[in-house]
């Protein structure tokens, strides 16, 4: 999978997990304890997965070495200079 797509995902689980959140604090203001309690957990497993997936995913596929998790242009692995797409194997020019 190219790292370009995993980072996607992992973007797509944070964001998921946020609404999660929102219906947690909603619930802990008109007093479901135990339903606030579900929701703030499963919010935090979300959050928990997408991290790990972006840690272990972004990485160059030619060094390993993980690549930028914010939002700037990872086409170029910045170690090894050769493409993050899987298929290509020119280096950097």
């Amino acid at each position: 999978m190219s790292p370009k797509k995993a980072r996607i995902i992992g973007y797509g689980l944070f964001f998921c997990s946020i609404p999660f959140l929102l219906v947690s604090v909603i619930c802990a203001d008109i007093g479901g304890g135990l339903l606030s309690m579900v929701f703030l957990i499963l919010a935090a497993v979300m959050f928990a997965v997408a991290t790990v997936w972006m840690l272990r995913k972004v990485r160059c596929p030619h060094c390993g070495e993980l690549l930028h998790l914010k939002l700037y242009d990872i086409s170029r692995c910045p170690y090894c200079g050769k493409s993050t797409d899987p298929d290509d194997n020119s280096p950097m020019l």
